[in-house]
């Protein structure tokens, strides 16, 4: 009988870890970091990891390299410096939003200070704009925000 017990206790425990597991899965939200510079994809990396491990990030330093990312992977959010070698990133911004099925919020990161830039992406519905700082708490508070508002976007979606 109390073998019956022991096995019933590790199947129970397998159990609740598999539920773990499960919800674990469940909130890993899937973010695009999309910036030419190395340095800057690498700090702002290390913040997010150190405020949200479960974050999954995936890096491009290219518009091309972006686009390839978004059309193979389910993402929750992009990070976008709007200054790219191969193109423009307003134009990134439209693209994206072509490509995707659902709501996905773009958080623009950017060195370039210009407010028609700015009143532009946010008619183009870019979650928020911000400038590039050597603070990244205000890129991780965004990009926190972001996730909580487009799950409730994408539940509303679907509604």
């Amino acid at each position: 009988m109390s073998g019956a017990s022991t096995t019933l206790s590790r199947t129970s425990e397998v159990y609740v870890l598999s539920i773990s597991a499960e919800r674990m899965k469940a909130q890993t939200k899937r973010l695009l970091h999309v910036d030419e510079h190395r340095e800057d994809r690498a700090r702002i990396k290390a913040s997010l990891l150190e405020h949200m491990p479960e974050l999954e990030i995936h890096e491009a330093c290219s518009g091309l390299e972006a686009l390839q990312v978004i059309q193979s992977l389910q993402l929750d959010c992009v990070l976008l410096d709007l200054k790219l070698r191969d193109i423009v990133g307003m134009e990134l911004v439209r693209l994206i939003r072509e490509l995707q099925d659902k709501p996905l919020p773009i958080i623009v990161w950017t060195g370039l200070k210009h407010d028609i830039l700015r009143q532009a992406a946010l008619s183009m519905g870019i979650h928020c704009h911000l400038l590039k700082r050597r603070d990244e708490r205000e890129v991780v508070l965004a990009i926190q925000r972001a996730l909580a508002d487009g799950m409730m976007a994408h539940k509303s979606f679907q509604a």
